[in-house]
């Protein structure tokens, strides 16, 4: 019996496995998918687009319209429909020139879907009011279509790698059917269905926004489509894809790549003298306007012509990589790109330090920085690092730290006006006489300042990474170091704190009821607590 179900089933396994691997081959214009059953038969429609004929594909649009539709019969082996096709793999082509067949395609979309419900409509051979609005049903149905693998809708195609090079904004305006009224005005004003189109992510939960800016080198005509789309859904650029990523951040990461890599290679080869980088550094400042924008709505200045003050406003729970934003605008990269970007043809080594030049207000970007109100709470050490990327100074340059605004305001006094504690402690670190100039600092104010910089426990994310021990335990002394310094000049200047344990000279020269004796002994408490806590130091 065993031998006998061996010689009759071998036989059958074999034969299915090689169903199973035959390669995907079309024969007589079907697509065969090797799986014995699932053959798709490949339109007409399909076969015109893929070779070009768009004259063809216009007059096949107007004589067998259902072939546009979104059934399985009308879709090729990507589960594309036509739409689809026309905005896929059309490198060559120029978007302009592909208008008049997405028309077509549009309005034959809109003749299948509504010829049922004409049908079932009055019968007087005229629209009644609730059926006017159903005409469009079609094109908004096939353009909203994802029903591919990779969920990829006509705009996305639009938009990848592999898609239109050049003209996408017209062929985009053509998709979402923006009409002469709405272009006319002076910003195109979109419908609720027109956002929708622009705001749809695939699988991976990106958007356009993440495949226009997913290219190596944008080109002018992705900046086009990338001001468009910010104008009318400026919310989009806060979209996390599955990655845990916005937009701005291919942009970020492509450009402080290390030189050894490929896309860093491909970006110095591109063009004359760094222009591919040059061309990643002009879209990194153009979001960076856009995102510091939805932060100013409520009417605030913008210095738009100094890229680091427009950083230095971002919300950090809209962008939670500010600090590599913003560290990477200080450095000499990006002063040198900032030299060619205004001052194009003068000199390769000219620099412009963008963190010296002051807004019309007299703010520096550590004033502006320090002067956010919104911050997280998990971006405290983050926000350490900045301040200290931020005040460290140049030869031939003022300290940021010791320089005034407009109003007389110190970064240190607006970074305790806004409450940002690390803020606080870094500017005390590199520049403590900004508390000792200050006279409207009581001595109360100052043993709270004292406190910011005596707490190690909040400095551990300087060496809290490092692997090697002998490389923590010198970056604590360091620290250790710098915090006693600090305090060892504060105390100095003002005597008063430390003998009358907080309280002022006049004030314990003077008799003392029983609430002042209370308050003496509370404010000594906490004095001694200052340097009991947490230093290692007393």
């Amino acid at each position: 019996f065993v031998v006998h179900f061996m010689l009759c089933t071998l036989p059958r396994l074999k034969s299915r496995r090689r169903c199973n691997m035959a390669p995907r081959t079309r024969r007589n214009n079907v697509l065969d998918t090797g799986r014995g059953g699932s053959s798709a038969p490949v339109s007409v429609m399909n076969n015109l687009i893929t070779a070009k004929s768009w004259p063809a594909v216009i007059e096949r649009c107007a004589s067998h319209p259902n072939e546009v539709g979104s059934g399985p019969s009308f879709r090729n082996e990507r589960g594309y429909t036509a739409a689809h096709c026309v905005c896929a793999h059309n490198h060559d082509m120029d978007g302009a020139a592909l208008i008049p067949v997405v028309d077509a395609i549009l309005k034959a979309a809109d003749e299948i879907d509504y010829g049922a419900e004409y049908v079932l409509g009055s019968g007087t051979g005229e629209l009644a009011q609730d059926e006017v609005p159903r005409m469009s049903e079609g094109r908004w149905r096939l353009l909203r279509d994802q029903r591919n693998r990779a969920q990829w809708s006509p705009l996305h195609l639009l938009c990848v790698q592999g898609g239109i090079s050049h003209g996408k904004l017209p062929i985009l305006k053509a998709l979402l059917q923006i009409g002469p009224d709405q272009e006319n005005e002076q910003r195109t004003q979109l419908s609720a269905r027109q956002r929708e189109l622009i705001e749809l992510t695939d699988r991976q939960n990106r958007n356009i926004l993440h495949h226009l800016l997913d290219s190596v080198v944008p080109k002018q005509d992705a900046f086009e489509v990338i001001r468009f789309v910010l104008d009318n859904a400026p919310s989009i650029v806060l979209q996390l894809d599955d990655r845990g990523k916005q937009p701005i951040e291919y942009v970020l990461d492509r450009i402080t790549e290390n030189p050894g890599t490929r896309r860093r290679h491909y970006m110095m080869s591109f063009g004359y003298f760094e222009e591919g980088i040059g061309q990643n550094y002009r879209m990194l400042k153009l979001l960076v306007h856009h995102m510091a924008g939805m932060t100013d709505a409520d009417g605030t200045l913008i210095d738009r012509s100094n890229v680091l003050h427009a950083a230095c406003r971002i919300r950090d729970d809209d962008f939670s990589r500010v600090d590599k934003l913003i560290k990477y605008l200080v450095s000499s990269d990006a002063s040198r790109l900032e030299a060619k970007t205004r001052l194009p043809g003068r000199g390769e080594k000219r620099e412009v330090l963008l963190q010296y030049e002051p807004d019309a207000r007299g703010n520096l970007p550590l004033h502006t920085f320090v002067g956010k109100s919104s911050y997280l709470l998990d971006s405290a050490p983050a926000e350490f690092e900045v301040v200290q990327c931020l005040a460290n100074s140049s030869e031939n340059e003022l300290e940021p730290a010791a320089v005034s605004n407009d109003d007389g305001l110190l970064p240190l006094k607006i970074a305790m006006m806004s409450g940002r504690r690390m803020a606080i402690a870094a500017l005390l670190m590199k520049y403590p006489h900004a508390a000792i100039r200050d006279g409207n600092i009581d001595t109360k104010i100052l043993v709270h300042l004292l406190g910011t910089v005596t707490r190690l426990k909040d400095f551990n994310h300087i060496w809290g990474d490092m692997p090697s021990l002998s490389d923590r335990i010198d970056a604590q002394k360091r620290v250790n170091k710098i915090c006693l310094t600090t305090v060892f000049e504060l105390i100095q200047a003002r005597p008063d704190v430390f003998s009358n344990a907080g309280v002022d000279a006049s004030a314990a020269s003077a008799p003392k009821s029983t609430n002042d004796q209370a308050v003496v002994r509370k404010m000594t408490k906490m004095f001694r607590g200052i340097f009991s806590r947490d230093t290692g130091t007393s």
